[in-house]
């Protein structure tokens, strides 16, 4: 039984943003956590693939990311993936992408083929690495959190 939750939507219309919609832009951390809880629940209830993939930077242990780097690659990972697929930020340190109905072996080679565009970077070979690992609803966790944890797991090993 998976252990994501169902929000509920406010009644009535919503109030106007200032702000592009999710699907042209990098979510927050509070954001993107929600929209996987949405889409977790969504494919518990109707049986339906969920992956998540986490892009982490390959770091020294005194080194840190330069300004704009997570930006940068975050626009990488949004000009290549779906219009249904959302990319947000944690800790602003890890990049996280959920990809409604892709099952893990797709996730995989959307996995792949991002470290390589990160590795050329959008104006020329990128100086830094990114790691890339995915994590499968229910297979590799049932609620947000986990699924997170596992694939930020898996691009660390």
């Amino acid at each position: 039984m998976p252990l994501f939750k169902r929000r509920e939507q406010p009644d009535g219309p919503q109030p106007p943003r200032d702000e592009p919609p999710r699907a042209s832009r990098i979510l927050h951390e509070t954001e993107i956590r929600e929209h996987l809880d949405e889409e977790g629940w969504r494919a518990g209830r109707y049986d339906r693939p969920l992956a998540v993939l986490c892009v982490v930077p390959q770091l020294l242990p005194d080194e840190s990311l330069q300004a704009g780097e997570l930006q940068t690659a975050a626009e990488v990972l949004r000009g290549r993936l779906r219009l249904t697929d959302r990319v947000g930020s944690l800790n602003g340190a890890v990049l996280v992408a959920v990809l409604p109905e892709t099952d893990g072996v797709e996730a995989r080679a959307v996995g792949h083929r991002l470290a390589s565009d990160l590795a050329i970077g959008p104006t020329g070979p990128s100086p830094r690495k990114w790691a890339v690992g995915v994590a499968e609803c229910p297979a590799d966790g049932q609620d947000e959190a986990t699924l997170i944890q596992s694939a930020t797991s898996a691009a660390r090993r």
